[in-house]
């Protein structure tokens, strides 16, 4: 028969010793011992990561979930997509939560399955074969930066020839901790109906590029919705400074006006605030004064003035020919 350290430490996978400390504080109760042990001893480690490819216009968050006294790995998982949204996902987020919004991810269209199945597995290589020795030991001095330099060579293989970078968390996590919150990990169901649309769109803080010549323009409260106008990407964050770059709004440490699509403008006292579009999954906002004057490329109010000048052009030259036409007729008669 098994003595009751023995199950201690099968059961929580701490040392003899710790086991018995635990079995005398509670009067060799050993369920008291096992909960009390449970709940003491962090020895459960999660990394939570998320990384740009750059050259390769790849995004991706993963988590891996380990037993740090096992050194074994409880579970991983991860998503790769051409979103740079999901770049922007919180990494200060409860583990189980940024969990919960990873697999919720990968079942939004746009996930790249295969390179997904490819990362996790490399990934796991890494660990496990390569450097298993000082994963483990970065993790448990939660060396994030270091950690993510070991890390990066995962990344490359699976995704080569890209230039990479690469951020980290590391939490640690009693044994009781760590069951409470996995017991309410998600379900297929739950995961279909995540109403969380982070990895779908990105929205970008710009400014509408203002007229200060007599170049094409309009004031800005009579921009209209499928208004083309000109914007720059002011937005400071990794990725918005990458997106800015890849759309060509940005050289060197210059900023370019790009074109994109009006939304939806809202009046606000005033001001107004600009919604726009880039491009699939790619948004900006922008707030301006309602009397600025916008470059535009492509404006309906113009287009609808315009019309209205030729067609009071048109029918103005029609009724002058007819009067013409008259007093010619009057004269020879």
């Amino acid at each position: 028969m098994k003595s009751k350290e023995r199950i201690i430490v099968e059961e929580i996978g701490c040392d003899e010793e710790q086991a018995k400390l635990s079995l005398r504080e509670s009067s060799d109760n050993l369920q008291k011992a096992i909960k009390s042990i449970a709940s003491t001893f962090k020895f459960i480690g999660v990394i939570k990561g998320k990384f740009i490819c750059e050259d390769i216009n790849m995004y991706g968050l993963f988590i891996v979930i380990v037993n740090l006294r096992k050194e074994i790995i409880i579970r991983q998982a991860a998503v790769v997509t051409n979103n740079p949204a999901i770049y922007e996902n919180d990494m200060g987020l409860t583990w189980h939560i940024f969990e919960k919004r990873l697999y919720a991810l990968r079942l939004h269209e746009g996930s790249l399955h295969e390179t997904t199945s490819k990362f996790e597995q490399n990934l796991n290589r890494q660990i496990r074969k390569n450097h298993k020795q000082i994963f483990f030991q970065l993790v448990r001095e939660k060396k994030a930066g270091e950690l993510a330099e070991l890390l990066k060579s995962g990344i490359s293989k699976s995704l080569p020839g890209a230039s990479n970078r690469l951020v980290l968390e590391i939490e640690e996590l009693s044994l009781s901790q760590f069951r409470e919150l996995s017991d309410k990990s998600v379900s297929v169901t739950e995961k279909k109906n995540d109403n969380n649309n982070s990895g779908r769109e990105l929205t970008l803080e710009t400014e509408l590029a203002e007229c200060n010549d007599d170049g094409d323009f309009v004031e800005a409260d009579k921009l209209k919705e499928n208004d083309t106008v000109l914007v720059s990407i002011t937005d400071n964050r990794d990725t918005a400074q990458y997106l800015s770059k890849l759309l060509g709004g940005r050289k060197r440490d210059s900023i370019i006006p790009l074109a994109a699509t009006i939304q939806k403008v809202d009046c606000e006292g005033n001001n107004l605030t600009v919604d726009m579009r880039f491009g699939p999954g790619i948004t900006g906002r922008a707030l301006v004064n309602k009397k600025t004057r916008v470059r535009i490329v492509k404006s309906h109010f113009k287009n609808a003035v315009r019309r209205r000048i030729i067609i009071w052009f048109t029918v103005a030259s029609v009724i002058a020919v007819g009067i013409v036409y008259f007093v010619l007729k009057i004269v020879v008669d």
